[in-house]
């Protein structure tokens, strides 16, 4: 003898995987379903042992920006120092995690040992406050010796939403600002690359009006909202 719940056709409910005892991802085919008989959330009251609908593991994209600098800037000082800082990206939700790419071209003429350092700092709150990323150390785009360097330093973040974290737990801003000092000799970003040289290449980019497209080989970062599914 077979029971059907009223509302629920054949074959409607596919693609069930299981994970630890947890099912996940359970998919209902098109029509299958009568919107009087299963409303909003009503798969969330479904509870029994080693049974979970929610997976709070998973996420869903937010916000996305991408922004550039095109000026360049050097130091001598082997003290950190304000560098750069970008506008306040407002609309990110409470709670959520963040990926933070930046990259930037660096470059130190000198041929004793020559670095540099670069130091993010974030801000929830229009930089009232900021809260540092630390420096990757030597490896500032150029760490050399007894040779000239022109590198490029690229860096990929994961900022949580833990309860350690200082992702506030309501809606928010985002703000960045850089920090750099030099191991050694003069530390620049942006200067010296040629970017965007190299006989004429200029005639073709993407989106001429659209300048980040024709700037994304100076310093750039792409920063994507991480919204938890719960």
């Amino acid at each position: 003898m077979t029971t059907k719940v009223r509302g629920i056709s054949n074959n409607a409910i596919h693609n069930v995987h299981l994970n630890s005892g947890i099912v996940h991802n359970v998919n209902l085919a098109d029509d299958s379903v009568d919107s009087d008989v299963i409303s909003n959330n009503i798969l969330g009251q479904v509870t029994g042992p080693s049974i979970s609908l929610n997976d709070p593991t998973n996420y869903r994209l937010g916000k996305v920006i991408t922004d550039y600098s095109a000026s360049s800037f050097a130091t001598t000082s082997g003290t950190l120092s304000d560098m750069l800082t970008s506008s306040q990206y407002t609309g990110f939700t409470g709670g959520s995690a963040l990926e933070f790419f930046m990259h930037y071209p660096a470059r130190n003429d000198t041929e004793t040992w020559s670095g540099g350092y670069l130091e993010p700092n974030l801000s929830f709150d229009n930089g009232s406050n900021y809260y540092s990323m630390g420096t990757c150390g030597y490896d500032g785009g150029i760490m050399m010796q007894n040779g000239y360097a022109i590198l490029c330093y690229n860096n990929h973040y994961f900022i949580s939403n833990s309860a350690t974290s200082r992702i506030p737990s309501t809606d928010y801003s985002l703000k960045i600002k850089w920090r750099f000092a030099v191991y050694s000799g003069t530390y620049q970003i942006n200067a010296a690359h040629d970017i965007n040289g190299g006989g004429g290449a200029s005639s073709s980019y993407v989106d001429t009006s659209a300048t980040v497209d024709r700037y994304q080989h100076y310093m750039h970062w792409i920063i994507k909202e991480w919204i938890p599914v719960t």
